[in-house]
């Protein structure tokens, strides 16, 4: 069976995309995992990447924050949930969320462990 030929619009779609992919590789930091976090500078990151109303919707619930870091992201949540519990592998990250949240006043509903 012959091979298919691309028709332009497939072609130009093809070529359109590689130059998409090269100029967000140029424009893009180095280290793929890298967040300067300017977007939610001064603002509420979960607000930004997760929606306005993320928060009205986790009020006395109990949360799960999955690699949680340093708790800052915990430490927000606990500000409106019933509890939340912070998960990370590293204890340092750990003890340094403790410490967020007892400085924010919610070491009561936030337990971070591994």
């Amino acid at each position: 069976m012959p091979e298919r030929q691309q028709n332009s619009s497939e072609l130009d779609s093809s070529i359109w995309t590689s130059f998409q992919y090269r100029l967000l590789r140029k424009i893009s930091p180095s280290e793929p995992t890298y967040m300067s976090g300017a977007a939610y500078a001064n603002k509420s990151k979960l607000r930004v990447l997760l929606g306005e109303d993320l928060l009205d919707r986790m009020k006395g619930k109990n949360v799960v924050d999955f690699g949680c870091g340093h708790g800052a992201e915990a430490v927000e949540m606990a500000g409106v949930a019933k509890s939340v519990y912070g998960l990370d592998i590293l204890e340092e990250s750990l003890k340094i969320a403790r410490g967020h949240a007892l400085a924010a006043g919610v070491a009561d509903r936030c337990t971070f462990g591994t």
